[in-house]
């Protein structure tokens, strides 16, 4: 069996930078879905800061919502945790 994983790390999604930043997400949503992964693997500081996640949190959701049901996991980094 054969698990494809997408993987992406160090997106560092901020408020100041916020239309950058969820055009990137948009465009790794799009290889995700084209490359029919499995799963997408969040590898830590998706966003900037414990503030910019907060304040981010639900467009960043919304991008996610594009996968369906395809499963996402989130490793925090530190600069969600500070």
């Amino acid at each position: 069996m054969t698990l494809r994983l997408f993987h992406s790390a160090d997106l560092h999604l901020s408020q100041s930078e916020r239309a950058y930043g969820f055009e990137v997400l948009q465009e790794l949503v799009y290889h995700c879905k084209r490359l029919q992964a499995d799963a997408w693997l969040l590898c830590g500081d998706v966003f900037d800061s414990h503030e910019d996640a907060l304040a981010l949190a639900g467009d960043f959701h919304d991008y996610l919502r594009e996968l369906g049901e395809l499963p996402v996991l989130m490793i925090p980094g530190n600069h969600e945790l500070s």
